[in-house]
């Protein structure tokens, strides 16, 4: 039987990670637990328990949160951990914000970036831009570290002069509020992105739809 106070392996699946503060979501949160702490909580649980729940904790899709080469959505980040992973510079943006544009790579290929960590410190924001011809690339790059996104559209797209095209929207998105967003074209048939947000971006920048308020100011 499961020691008193510890999940079973079925309701941890079910820990919904914005308000449980249980030592599971905090793993997944990324608090460190060193062996001290961790024999203090797992007391003489079965050996294979142990190992068994800490990979449930890593890769229970529901709480992780979404990086972008070891930046995480939401996270503390700093100008100079964008500057040790990605080598571009940040500067100071609007309301004590910090904007970082620049070259990168993504499934490597070159791309331009935009960063945004807001004034309490955190990552909210990545946006990747690169030649669409290498979308399918990173796409499968895509796919390969998050699984299949939770959503596809078909956005009909029209062009100053006529011409007729449709983007493929792809989304993954988790019960954080963080998204992934990956378009095989933009504005342009000739460029693609993927951008990394999180659910107080897209608020802040009014990506989250229309309040009820706003639609009834028309």
């Amino acid at each position: 039987t499961a020691r008193e106070g510890l999940p079973t392996f079925r309701s941890a699946w079910l820990l919904d990670c914005d308000t449980d503060e249980s030592w599971l979501c905090s793993i997944r949160r990324g608090h460190a637990y060193g062996s001290g702490q961790l024999s203090r909580t797992f007391g003489t649980m079965n050996a294979f328990a142990v190992p068994t729940l800490l990979a449930l904790a890593f890769t229970t899709p529901q709480c992780a949160a979404y990086d972008f080469k070891g930046l995480h959505m939401g996270a503390p980040t700093s100008a100079e951990d964008v500057l040790d992973k990605l080598n571009i510079v940040c500067g100071e943006g609007v309301e004590s914000s910090l904007v970082c544009n620049g070259m990168t790579t993504v499934a490597d290929v070159d791309a331009q970036a935009n960063i945004v960590i807001d004034a309490s410190g955190k990552l909210q924001r990545v946006a990747l831009t690169f030649h669409a011809a290498y979308f399918a690339g990173a796409l499968d790059a895509l796919v390969a570290k998050f699984g299949k996104p939770t959503r596809t559209l078909r956005v009909p797209l029209q062009n100053g002069y006529g011409a007729r095209y449709v983007r493929i929207e792809r989304l993954w998105a988790n019960r954080r509020g963080d998204r992934i967003e990956a378009d095989d074209m933009t504005s342009s048939p000739d460029e693609a992105s993927i951008t990394f947000n999180t659910a107080a971006e897209r608020k802040q920048f009014g990506r989250a739809g229309p309040s009820a308020k706003a639609l009834k100011d028309l």
